[in-house]
């Protein structure tokens, strides 16, 4: 349930959509959310995890559009938005992630070379987005000058993440920082039900493809021969299957990240239409775990 919308008016989704291509934003937008790997989080499918981060990079991004941001302001809250919970260890309220995550980039290599006072910036904003507004933006007094242009950012990294708060149905509009944050919660919306889409369509095509070709050993996908490569890749893309490895023991692929997506569907739906083949696939999923623990 979104609180307070009512009060303001909404930009249409598809319209912006597409005056968003037109300026190359979407592109723009493909190419740096390719950047984030599950490997990052610790609960890479959780509702801190990876969909969520590149939710609040498009967020980020028609925010910057909107408001008309410098590139070095957009350079510092697009890194922002992509690696801000990354140092998460679990999906409670916590408040010192954002200073973990900043350590975590810099440990990762993810931060790129800039200017001193931008990277300042930067670590600014990730370590303040989850302190309360009052004590945030008291931090900022370390900027003296540029004090107005670090909690700018920070409002619009802190919109941009409150916005996909519509996945948890508790956002209230009248607690987002900016203008524009406001007007922008219908396409929060729309941004989190397309990407719970794919979600699902992903799902399927896993349980379409798999069939018998479960391994109950590892519960990896037996990958037999090269016209079942061709398949996997055709049912996963090929990101997928370049990010196979394979048990030592029987030999099969292991297709990861289709497999975790599968698994996290299977735990949020326990009334699952698939019934006993989920139930069934999630038995392969505790084997798998004995045999590697």
């Amino acid at each position: 349930m979104v609180k307070g919308n009512r009060f303001f008016e909404q930009f249409d989704y598809h319209e912006l959509l597409g005056i968003l291509e037109n300026h190359g934003i979407l592109s723009f937008y493909h190419q740096r959310a390719s950047e984030l790997q599950v490997s990052l989080f610790v609960d890479p499918y959780g509702i801190h995890g990876i969909n969520h981060a590149r939710r609040v990079l498009m967020l980020a991004l028609i925010l910057s559009f909107l408001n008309g941001l410098g590139q070095k302001d957009k350079d510092i809250l697009v890194l922002a938005a992509l690696y801000h919970d990354i140092g998460r260890t679990h999906n409670g309220r916590c408040t010192v992630h954002g200073e973990h995550s900043y350590k975590k980039m810099v440990k990762l290599n993810l931060v790129p070379a800039m200017e001193p006072h931008e990277l300042i910036l930067l670590k600014y904003i990730i370590e303040n987005h989850c302190i309360e507004d009052d004590r945030a933006f008291k931090n900022a007094e370390q900027f003296h000058t540029d004090r107005h242009r670090a909690i700018e950012l920070l409002k619009l990294l802190k919109d941009a993440d409150n916005l996909d708060r519509v996945r948890l149905g508790d956002l209230d509009v009248r607690y987002l920082r900016t203008p524009y944050a406001r007007q922008l919660v219908t396409v929060a919306e729309m941004l989190f039900q397309e990407i719970s889409q794919v979600e699902e369509d992903t799902c399927n095509k896993v349980l379409e493809f798999s069939g018998d070709r479960f391994c109950s050993r590892c519960g990896g996908i037996h990958i037999r021969n090269a016209q079942e490569a061709m398949q996997v890749a055709e049912a996963f893309g090929i990101g997928l299957v370049l990010d196979t490895c394979y048990c030592e023991e029987c030999g099969c692929a292991r297709v990861g990240d289709a497999i975790k997506i599968l698994y996290q569907k299977i735990m949020e739906t326990p009334d699952n239409p698939l019934g006993a083949r989920a139930r069934a696939i999630d038995e392969i999923r505790l084997r798998r775990a004995k045999y590697y623990n």
